[in-house]
């Protein structure tokens, strides 16, 4: 198939729909709760950690969708973790997310699931830490994400039990590989310590999310936070050649971008209808993930721009900060990948 095909190429996968309905639940009723205390930015701090919690699937038991969420949560208990340790402290701060980025990526290599909670740490550690950046309470910020996750993951195995208990079947899990002991998990880890393979993805995410860093400081009226984003959910552990996904991602935040330029007409604190805006493209972004990245993408951009806002309006210079700093992000990607899938012996 061609790129271009590739890039709006439509999966029809099953739909998780509890996990669906609890996206939009958790991430709207945050926001209500927000604004009928008369603290919409806590609402929307709230929103944040549901926005993580919408990450994990639903299982064909109690017990193994508490198995997916477990790692979930504890993926963004570390996140929040580190932010609030690492959250304005300048250089140290930059210096921290290249280390805990590069120790996650690391330890990832290490076997199947803790790749998975490596890779969600890496997302959720950006997003929490422009969270905490956006929010004049540091905190008060992560604790209200946490909640917000707490609730959504609740809402989650609410609305699981009871679309099991009306004979809804989940999306069948990806088939499980070879089982492996500890030793043989670490041997085989320790020896691909000793080859460029095991260190080339670590290597990658470390400097572009420098570079990301170098950026962010250079420029801090530019609130190019995002191009850490970007960088954490671009690289991947294996060079994707042509770059479909980030192609994606950088059309998906231009159209994202547009959609969030209609809400610089809306300069009142949020209420009812952000709320139910953010439940809706919540709700979206659980269902477009597995379908198209692109699209995903375009719904994600707009939602995370009003969470990290504070209740504040979105100006219209944020909108074009946002987009470039998407390109920066996918642009640093993209070269690193280059340079690391050439031959070792080729410069």
């Amino acid at each position: 198939m061609a790129l271009s095909a590739q890039v709006f190429a439509w999966s029809h996968a099953k739909s998780d729909v509890p996990a669906v309905l609890a996206a939009a639940c958790g991430m709207g009723l945050a926001v209500l709760a927000g604004v009928a205390l008369g603290h919409p930015a806590w609402g929307l701090a709230a929103a944040i950690g549901g926005m993580l919690a919408s990450h994990a699937g639903t299982g064909g038991s109690l017990g193994a969708h508490l198995r997916l969420l477990a790692p979930l949560l504890a993926a963004s208990g570390l996140a929040a973790l580190v932010a609030g340790l690492a959250a304005g402290h300048g250089v140290w701060t930059e210096l921290a997310v290249v280390a805990a980025g590069g120790l996650a990526a690391l330890a990832g290599g290490y076997s199947r699931p803790l790749g998975l909670g490596a890779g969600r740490f890496i997302i959720f550690l950006p997003i929490l830490l422009g969270a905490a950046e956006s929010h004049p309470a540091v905190l008060d910020t992560l604790l209200l994400a946490l909640g917000g996750a707490v609730l959504t993951m609740g809402l989650a195995l609410l609305f699981g039990a009871l679309a099991r208990a009306l004979g809804w079947h989940p999306p069948p899990p990806p088939e499980p590989g070879r089982l492996a002991t500890r030793a043989q998990l670490f041997r085989r880890w320790r020896q691909t310590l000793g080859t460029w393979a095991g260190w080339q993805y670590p290597l990658r995410l470390m400097a572009c999310l420098a570079a990301a860093g170098a950026l962010h400081l250079a420029w801090p009226e530019h609130h190019l936070r995002w191009v850490t984003l970007t960088v954490a959910i671009l690289a991947q552990r294996t060079i994707e050649m042509p770059p479909l996904k980030t192609l994606q991602r950088a059309l998906g935040a231009m159209l994202g971008v547009a959609a969030a330029g209609l809400l610089v007409f809306h300069p009142a604190p949020p209420g009812w209808d952000i709320a139910a805006l953010i439940a809706l493209f919540g709700g979206l972004a659980p269902w477009l993930r597995g379908r198209n990245y692109l699209a995903f993408t375009a719904c994600t951009t707009p939602l995370i721009m009003v969470m990290f806002s504070a209740g504040g309006p979105i100006e219209p210079g944020l909108l074009a900060d946002r987009l470039v700093a998407t390109l920066m992000g996918a642009g640093l990607v993209l070269a690193a990948d280059m340079l690391a899938s050439r031959p070792l012996g080729a410069n």
